[in-house]
């Protein structure tokens, strides 16, 4: 079966790649091979279910990159955000009938808050726009011949669920003249992540060290420090290795099982040294009260001591922190001294991330330097092109990821000729 251009993978950026071909080129012959038993699965699960398709405050500096130097990185994110951003995420939503609306940080969400509207409405884009899609179809290699790329795909065995679509039953080859890669990453494997994508790229593009981005931290937890799970609070911490600052950042934490999970804490998992590189002295030191001084800690403390009446070796940060919390920090510091301390920078030894599993994205992916821009088409094979998680470029919470799987589908779609 031939195509004019064949995306692989139905996620966010190569839903949006399928209609930017679709938009620049009308007469095209389009099909998406995707995997799972359905599209969009991450964007489904994002933002809780809200859906947080972007940021007002799109620039490269809230982006990362493991292999490409600070000016590559930001040259080529420019590039692409001056072809597609922020102003036109909003009209393209827009014009699928989803207005955005911008919370006090600046995050963009569709107006209904709901994620679910999204998908159907991207769904509902792709029939309207007559583009082929085939569920449950997993690729299995690329190969090049004769003007044109072949692709192997092998029916997946998931659970099938009622969809606009079919599904692959058996096994087939396509073959297209143009190509887009949108497989996604190795992160959030129970939505559907995978490495296939590396795997098909092996051969076309070096590959930087791939780590798990934006994801819980395992904590080394004694058994008093159990009474902190569930807890959530607001607060800042920094991550030091062996009395070296890795990384600091504030926010909203959650204590999890033996680990520290929340907006906040998951942004410093990129930092983490490689597993070969690192040492027992990694911490996580929290500070549960970053809008005050430690003297002004203390002067709350003791005047709360004395407005209760309470024994002087009683103390307690309740008001300040929650109970739970409180009782913690309590049981550690036996004093309201100490306890001012602890207040500022409790540690705890840091054990790694929870993994892929756990992560919503991956740092690290095709190496920027393989990558044609503007056209992000591969050098060694320019009639392939690629967009979303499989590139190098990973970003903060808050939208930053979406907006680049829009971004990068939606050039990655304009198929520009890259010779």
């Amino acid at each position: 079966m031939k195509y004019d251009c064949i995306v692989i993978g139905g996620g966010a950026s190569g839903v949006m790649a399928a209609l930017s071909v679709r938009r620049h080129f009308p007469e095209y012959k389009i099909l998406i091979l995707e995997k799972e038993y359905q599209l969009l699965r991450k964007v489904l699960a994002s933002g809780n279910g809200r859906c947080n398709l972007s940021n007002r405050n799109i620039k490269a500096d809230n982006y990362f990159s493991l292999q490409a130097g600070k000016s590559s990185k930001q040259k080529f994110l420019q590039t692409a955000f001056n072809i597609f951003s922020y102003p036109d995420t909003v009209e393209f939503f827009c014009n699928l009938g989803i207005p955005l609306r911008l919370d006090q940080s600046d995050r963009a969400y569709p107006y209904s808050e709901q994620a679910s509207s999204v998908v159907l409405t991207l769904t509902q884009a792709l029939i309207t726009a007559k583009i082929d899609v085939l569920l449950q179809a997993k690729v299995s290699s690329i190969k090049s011949a004769d003007g044109f790329l072949s692709l192997a795909a092998e029916p997946c065995i998931t659970v099938k669920q009622k969809q606009h679509f079919t599904y692959l039953t058996s096994a087939e080859t396509y073959q297209c003249k143009k190509l887009i890669v949108a497989c996604g990453s190795k992160a959030a494997e129970n939505l559907g992540g995978t490495d296939s994508g590396y795997q098909l790229l092996a051969e076309y593009a070096a590959i930087s060290e791939l780590r798990p981005g934006l994801v819980p931290l395992n904590l080394l937890m004694d058994q008093k420090a159990k009474i902190l799970v569930g807890q959530r609070f607001k607060g800042s911490a920094k991550l030091i290795d062996n009395n070296t600052l890795l990384a600091e950042t504030s926010g909203e934490f959650l204590f999890v099982e033996n680990g520290l999970s929340g907006i906040a804490a998951m942004e410093l998992a990129r930092f983490l040294p490689q597993a070969d590189q690192a040492n027992q002295n990694i911490i996580v030191e929290l500070d549960f009260a970053p809008d005050y001084q430690l003297s002004e800690i203390e002067e709350l403390l003791f005047n709360r001591q004395k407005i209760l009446d309470k024994q002087k070796e009683d103390c307690s940060a309740v008001g300040i922190v929650k109970a739970k919390i409180s009782d913690y920090l309590v049981q550690r510091a036996g004093s309201i001294n100490n306890l001012t301390k602890l207040m500022k920078s409790t540690s705890f030894k840091v054990n790694g991330s929870k993994g892929f599993p756990a992560a919503q994205i991956t740092a690290g992916g095709v190496c920027l330097s393989q990558i044609r821009m503007p056209s992000l088409a591969l050098k060694s094979q320019p009639n392939i092109y690629l967009c979303g998680e499989l590139i190098d470029i990973d970003g903060k919470t808050g939208g930053f990821n979406l907006q680049w799987a829009w971004t990068s589908g939606f050039i990655a779609g304009q198929l520009h000729d890259s010779i």
